[in-house]
């Protein structure tokens, strides 16, 4: 009898330890798990440049996220359309503004080399300035896309090597100002963009 009293009291004890070391190891666990998916993550701090209405070149100082492995370019591409859509200074300028009415949103992203600088457009004997951005994709995965309207499907406009010239752009890009080789990421509107002829489209500015 003595023999079974003390095997049901080490069962206890057992029993008891089990459920109190249980937990603390899921926890352990489940901090270890979290601590893996948090180090995945990689946070990186970036210069983009902010192009206004008359041509000025502003950088930016930018935050980007995105998973270990994955390119930053792409994370840089939605972090330069997420300041577009959240500019309203560049939104009363542009596309519900008091500018021209047919303003071409523009998304484009390669490698290559590009060109950019100011010219003078005299409009109602307002001298104003318009930037030009010449740029030149070297590989197969460079492409630009246009629309008019937010709520418009976007358009390839041309893809792979190419050679592009935009018109009166304001928006966010991310390389250096005027001439550079490599990576190239341009999210705006523009008032023309010319890839060769015709231009698309010839607006009257």
């Amino acid at each position: 009898m003595g023999i079974l009293k003390k095997y049901i009291t080490f069962s206890t004890a057992l029993i008891f330890l089990t459920l109190c070391v249980s937990p603390a190891i899921d926890a352990e666990l489940s901090t270890t798990s979290n601590q893996s998916e948090i180090s995945e993550m990689i946070t990186e701090e970036i210069t983009l440049y902010k192009v206004d209405i008359n041509g000025r070149m502003t950088p930016v100082q930018a935050s980007i996220t995105f998973e270990k492995g994955q390119d930053p370019e792409t994370a840089i591409a939605e972090k330069c359309k997420e300041l577009c859509k959240n500019d309203k200074e560049m939104k009363q300028s542009t596309v519900g503004g008091d500018g021209p009415s047919k303003w071409i949103e523009i998304d484009s992203k390669g490698k290559g080399a590009h060109w950019s600088f100011r010219r003078i457009i005299f409009t109602n004997r307002t001298i104003k300035w318009r930037l030009l951005i010449k740029y030149r994709y070297f590989l197969g995965d460079g492409y630009t896309k246009g629309r008019y309207n937010e709520s418009d499907p976007w358009i390839t406009l041309v893809e792979g090597p190419q050679f592009v010239r935009i018109i009166g752009f304001t928006g966010y890009v991310n390389f250096k100002p005027r001439f550079f080789l490599g990576s190239t990421i341009i999210h705006g509107y523009a008032l023309a963009i010319d890839w060769g002829t015709p231009r698309w489209p010839r607006p009257n500015y």
